[in-house]
């Protein structure tokens, strides 16, 4: 064998493919998503009574059906939406969106509950006790406000990358 034939081995030696470091990242997070997942197996088993356990799988179920239902067809259709404006726009912008909309949408799921109990805060006065739909909307204007700041962001990087390299 000559010193050229044994040179692509030795580089593929030393340094990793981005392959492997993607499978490392993989493998890391779905252990860390698995430990998550036990801890709070544990603390939900260890902390709530066995009684409200129906109301939680019915929350689960819920959230299924919303997400499946709703939450699902409007982040695609914004998607489809978004594409269609222009074809310039850029897979990160629509990326982006897309993650505002959702960071919405769970917001939405975690305080619709609140609001619609609400009708019922007259018999336990501390129950619930803030405003949830001024806090609702408080939130889906923040999203969107760091949704733009995150679009405008990325469009200035990419921006001053492109005068750097041309």
């Amino acid at each position: 064998m000559t010193a050229t034939a044994s040179r692509p081995s030795s580089r593929r030696s030393s340094k990793r493919s981005p392959t492997t470091a993607i499978q490392r990242w993989r493998i890391g997070l779905i252990v860390l998503g698995v430990a998550i997942l036990l801890l709070s197996g544990y603390i939900l088993l260890t902390t709530v009574k066995p009684t409200r356990y129906i109301g939680i799988v019915e929350w689960f179920i819920a959230a299924i059906i919303i997400h499946d239902a709703l939450i699902a067809p409007i982040v695609f259709g914004a998607g489809v939406i978004v594409r269609r404006m222009g074809r310039r726009i850029p897979l990160a912008v629509l990326a982006i969106v897309q993650g505002g909309l959702v960071i919405g949408a769970v917001f939405t799921i975690v305080l619709v509950p609140e609001i619609l109990a609400q009708r019922y805060a007259h018999l336990f006065e501390t129950l619930l006790p803030f405003d949830y739909v001024k806090n609702l909307g408080i939130l889906w204007v923040g999203t969107l406000v760091l949704t733009a700041a995150a679009v405008v962001g990325y469009l200035l990087v990419t921006r001053v990358r492109r005068a750097r390299r041309g």
